[in-house]
Formats: C-alpha cells, structure tokens, sequence
C-alpha cells in the first residue's frame, strides 16, 4: 500500500523527533547526517523536517566556532549577524568575521572550524517530552514482558 506525501512527512518528523531524543540535546548536525545515510534518509528531507521543527518553534540552531589556527574555541551564535567583527580565541589569535565566513563558505574547511547544533526551545522541551515518555513505556513494557517470560517466576 502506498502512503501519500503528508503520511511519509509525518512519519519523518515522528521518526526524527525520536531520533533526536535518542541522541539528547544538543544535537550535532553531522551526527544527523550520518544517521540519514546509514537509514537512506535522503538528507533534503531530513533538512526539510529540521527546518519545519524550527519554524513550529520547537527547535533553535546555534553554530558554534572554532579558531581556524588552534581550533580553540571561538563561540556559540544563533546567527552570524550576532558574530563579532573581530573574534580572539583563548590562544589570542584573531580571526575577523570576514575571513570567518569565507572559511564557512569552503565545504572542505568549514566542518573544520563550525558545528552546528540543534537544541529544543521551551516549547521544543514538551514536545520532545512526550516522544521520551513513549519510549519509556515502551521500554518498560518490553522489561516486564521479558521478565514474564523468563524462568525466574
């Protein structure tokens, strides 16, 4: 039987608010990433998904950088417009927001220096909430009905 379009997107965000409880927060990106190709997820969709959570507010991204020279830390920002124009890491090199952002735009060097990170607002936390209660019952469930079985009792 064939699922409609809308059955297959509820079914991801379901899938994926599970997953992302089951990593715990925050959640990094490329950890996503990886978890996408291993289960065939095309990463558009889960993208796709990611930004909808963020939209419905129950999710917030937040970059976090590191110095292109020591890869101390240099960071954690919401958007680039809230990065200072100068940043000095704890090694007391400077890196301004301009050459930070060319480094981004370089696929082969940006994973190098940020991280991005997905973390539940305070909607988001009920939200996820319930996906962690599930889990538990289910878990529970599985426990008592393994212990019914064996021969202990």
């Amino acid at each position: 039987m064939m699922t409609s379009p809308n059955e297959n997107k509820d079914g991801l965000m379901s899938l994926l608010a599970s997953v992302l409880v089951d990593l715990g927060f925050p959640v990094i990106y490329s950890n996503l990433v990886y978890w996408a190709k291993v289960y065939n997820i095309p990463l558009d969709d889960v993208d796709e998904a990611l930004r909808t959570l963020k939209e419905e507010g129950l999710l917030e991204i937040k970059y976090v950088f590191r110095c292109p020279k020591c890869g101390s830390p240099l960071g954690e920002y919401k958007h680039i417009h809230d990065v200072p124009e100068i940043l000095v890491c704890p090694n007391s090199h400077e890196i301004s927001k301009k050459e930070l952002v060319s480094i981004i735009q370089d696929p082969d060097e940006a994973d190098r220096i940020v991280t991005i990170l997905w973390y539940p607002t305070d909607k988001g936390k009920r939200f996820f909430r319930t996906f962690q209660k599930r889990k538990e019952k289910i878990l529970q469930r599985r426990i008592v009905e393994t212990i019914s079985k064996s021969s202990f009792c």
